[in-house]
């Protein structure tokens, strides 16, 4: 997020997942008239929410709680529908270096995130 206070720029991200708080520290800065922008994007696909403004998810409105890399996973496929990535892809996209046999990493982590989500969704099945 970007917020213009006293006529200086700052930069905020949020890492807390508190959906309530972060809607009442947005509502404070709007209300004082400092936000300029932030990414409220949100993607839904069978029952499943991604949020990426605060990075949380919710299975037919149930908060399922990921680690930041299962998120980051899971956000890239979702918005990627129709995609195909390979394992190899997704960890340099994810981990912004070169896999280098790292693949086994990603197998686990979709392993998890099917466990969490108790799913598998058009999302998970491209792997």
């Amino acid at each position: 997020m970007i917020y213009n206070v006293d006529k200086k720029i700052v930069i905020l991200e949020v890492t807390d997942t508190n959906e309530q708080l972060f809607n009442q520290v947005i509502s404070l800065v709007k209300n004082n008239g400092g936000i300029l922008s932030f990414d409220s994007k949100s993607i839904e696909v069978n029952g499943l929410q991604i949020k990426s403004f605060n990075k949380s998810v919710y299975k037919n409105g149930n908060k399922i709680y990921l680690t930041s890399k299962e998120y980051q996973i899971l956000y890239l496929l979702a918005s990627h529908i129709g995609r195909v990535f390979s394992r190899e892809q997704i960890y340099e996209e994810i981990w912004n270096e070169p896999s280098n046999n790292c693949v086994n990493s990603i197998e686990n982590m979709i392993s998890r995130l099917r466990k969490k989500l108790k799913m598998t969704t058009k999302i998970l099945n491209i792997l």
